[in-house]
């Protein structure tokens, strides 16, 4: 994913979920970059959908275990980490509360799926227009090679 659409991702993201800035007490758009990091971190292949130059919606896959993309990871947690320290969370142990609930998957389905759809997400001014069922499509494509 290109800088252009990350800072577009965070907008989306922003636009549409809390993830913890309420519960962080954070200002601006910190706590949508640190998601959008975790999302890019954990996902092996990121699909996105644009009208233009304006990014719409996007969606990520990433199978269990995957080792293709070991170095982008370790890039994208070292950029989180970063943010995790920034001036604009007043309470990191709440966000980091609010990220460990968020991603909660019970103990019986850990070893149930090798492979997952990490995020899906539309422009709430672009929904009903089956883009949802693309970016998935495109998804479900690159997991059956994989």
């Amino acid at each position: 994913m290109y800088y252009s659409e990350m800072k577009q991702a965070v907008n989306l993201l922003a636009n549409e979920w809390n993830l913890g800035k309420r519960e962080s007490g954070a200002t601006g758009n910190i706590c949508a970059w640190i998601y959008l990091l975790n999302i890019l971190e954990e996902s092996e292949k990121i699909v996105t959908y644009s009208d233009g130059k304006k990014l719409v919606g996007f969606s990520g896959y990433s199978k269990n275990n995957s080792k293709k993309h070991l170095l982008k990871k370790k890039f994208y947690t070292i950029i989180k980490n970063k943010l995790y320290k920034s001036k604009d969370i007043k309470d990191l142990n709440e966000l980091k509360g609010y990220e460990k609930n968020y991603n909660f998957l019970p103990k019986e389905l850990e070893n149930y799926f090798n492979g997952e759809v990490s995020i899906l997400l539309v422009d709430k001014n672009y929904r009903g227009k089956g883009i949802g069922k693309k970016l998935l499509f495109k998804v479900f494509e690159y997991a059956k090679k994989r």
